[in-house]
């Protein structure tokens, strides 16, 4: 902006100046010149126009200063506005930096949230899998012969609780019981004993004979018998070929076994679990030392009971496939070192056993099951449901299941409710058995039917709230839960039809005898030589067992080639339904 004043005139003003000088000289020489008063005048009035220009001039000075002060003012003013601009983009930049700190900062606030929250999302994932992982061994721990299918041999040895409410009265007989005398043998021989000569009271001797009593002496005499068997040699004078006398069956050797050693000592090993060597030792000391079996005479017996056996259990196995209801079960035991199988199964009156190297259809497609049309019970072996017409389930592996998910999963209320349903209608099943009448009603059945199916809901309801972790940690019940569900008609079968049982435990009792060997002895040797010939004997002996033969006599008919000793002794085989 130009600065002027009138210390420093500009043009114009100097122009003006010079104007004036000029009109004040020419105004001194128009008055020494007369007669230029009208050009004086004329001039006067521009002097006096050119002297207010000149005030107009020096008030617009005067406002130019002022308003050059105003304009110091304003640059004053502008310049502290400046500084503060200055000051305020400092405070910005200090604010943007500190903004740009803050920003890092909460960036890597940020990261260490994600961290900690991966982190903590993990740990909650380790931890919710070693509480369902703890679960699992807890129910692990916790099982036993009562809530799971663990044998009772498994079970830790421990004192049995007795659960009997002191009565007062003591052990035995109560007043009134019926007594049970021991049986009395008709004896071979009668000896009279002395009598009485005097009173034993006064000394008397005048006595009187009245009616005799007899008391017998029962004892068992184990003799050793042998019979010489002389054949004479003879020639054909025709030809010269020498011919020997006929010997009976099983005289063979110079010196034979008859069928009663062979009973007795098969009938030690196999059904009493006696080692062949301990057998061998009562043999010789039951005979008074006369009769020394060797042990390889012993597996000779084992196997020719076997062999002669055949053709009994051929027919035993056309009768077992002629029953309405068979149930089968399969154990384990160990051959050669190794783990094998023997497989059960029980009709009517008889129990067929056979062993197996595996487990699975092979076995059993080479079973008496094989073409049975019949209803099979069994313990959910997914391979029976390949063979026979119709299947149940045995409900006493499922009682002992639920018991163990009632322990084991205090949370879910599924369990607690099953056991009580299958109780009430295994009891209503017993009813209708006992009255031999008609089958339980409809509307019964449709009553425990409703009922279960709305356990079952029940159970998914309460196991679909565990999360994601149940697809690896998948608590014992859901297993049990999803299979009465799929398999719910097999497991009630038993109401529908009053012929099947609520359990196959009598297949289970019927392989104690397996479990009681194995125990015993540690298993078999060989599987051709030991598990099969003892799997044959069983199916003789358990079979006239459960027909109360006496299981000796059984045995030792089987040594004498009998193939009957079962014919007319099986109960009626009941009639199909339509």
């Amino acid at each position: 902006m130009a600065h002027s004043s009138f210390d420093s005139p500009t043009s114009a003003e100097m122009h003006l100046r010079r104007r004036l000088a000029d009109a004040a000289h020419r105004l001194r020489l128009y008055e020494k010149d007369a007669s230029g008063k009208a050009v004086i005048g004329e001039l006067d009035g521009k002097v006096q126009a050119l002297e207010a220009e000149a005030a107009s001039l020096k008030a617009a000075k005067v406002k130019n200063a002022n308003l050059i002060n105003e304009n110091k003012g304003l640059k004053a003013t502008c310049s502290h506005q400046k500084k503060q601009i200055a000051s305020l983009k400092a405070d910005l930049a200090y604010s943007r930096s500190l903004e740009r700190g803050l920003e890092r900062k909460l960036a890597k606030a940020e990261k260490l949230r994600y961290g900690w929250a991966e982190r903590s999302r993990a740990l909650e994932t380790a931890l919710s899998e070693a509480l369902a992982e703890n679960r699992r061994l807890k129910a692990k721990c916790n099982r036993n012969s009562q809530n799971s299918s663990l044998p009772p041999s498994s079970s830790p040895i421990k004192k049995v609780h007795n659960s009997r409410v002191k009565t007062g009265r003591m052990p035995g007989g109560q007043p009134g019981h019926k007594g049970h005398r021991r049986r009395q043998y008709a004896p071979d021989a009668v000896v009279a004993c002395e009598p009485a000569t005097a009173c034993p009271e006064c000394g008397s001797g005048d006595l009187v004979h009245e009616d005799e009593t007899m008391r017998c002496l029962t004892d068992l005499l184990i003799a050793l018998k042998t019979t010489g068997y002389t054949a004479s040699a003879c020639m054909c004078q025709k030809c010269g070929a020498a011919i020997d006398a006929p010997f009976p069956d099983g005289v063979v050797n110079e010196q034979n076994y008859g069928n009663n050693i062979r009973a007795i000592t098969t009938y030690l090993v196999n059904r009493l679990n006696v080692s062949g060597d301990n057998a061998v030792d009562f043999l010789y000391e039951a005979s008074g030392h006369a009769l020394k079996v060797s042990t390889g005479s012993v597996r000779n017996f084992l196997k020719s009971f076997s062999k002669k056996a055949e053709s009994v259990i051929a027919g035993l196995e056309g009768s077992l496939k002629a029953c309405r209801v068979v149930g089968s079960d399969a154990t384990h035991t160990s051959t050669s070192g190794k783990q094998s199988y023997v497989y059960g199964f029980v009709g009517d009156d008889l129990v067929i056993y056979q062993p197996s190297q595996v487990k699975g259809n092979a076995p059993l497609k080479a079973s008496p099951i094989a073409g049975f049309k019949g209803i099979l019970v069994h313990d959910h072996d997914i391979a029976y449901y390949n063979f026979g017409g119709a299947h149940a389930e045995c409900n006493e592996h499922v009682l002992r299941d639920l018991k163990g998910v009632v322990e084991n999963e205090p949370e879910r209320t599924w369990a607690a409710q099953m056991i009580p349903l299958l109780c009430e209608a295994n009891e209503l099943a017993k009813k209708a058995r006992e009255k031999d009448g008609p089958a339980i009603s409809g509307d019964v059945l449709d009553s425990i039917t409703s009922r279960y199916g709305a356990i079952i809901k029940l159970a998914e309801a309460e196991y679909e709230r565990d999360g994601p972790f149940m697809s690896k940690y998948k608590p014992e019940g859901i297993a049990l839960s999803r299979r009465l569900g799929v398999y719910q008609e097999n497991h009630l079968l038993f109401m529908y039809d009053l012929s099947v049982p609520f359990t196959n435990n009598f297949t289970e009792q019927a392989l104690r005898r397996v479990k009681m060997k194995t125990k015993q002895s540690g298993g078999f040797r060989s599987f051709a030589g030991g598990q099969s010939p003892y799997c044959d004997f069983l199916t003789i002996t358990q079979t006239a067992s459960m027909r109360e033969m006496e299981v000796l006599e059984v045995v030792r008919s089987v040594f004498d080639g009998k193939a009957d000793i079962f014919t007319g002794q099986e109960k009626p085989v009941p009639a199909p339904d339509p």
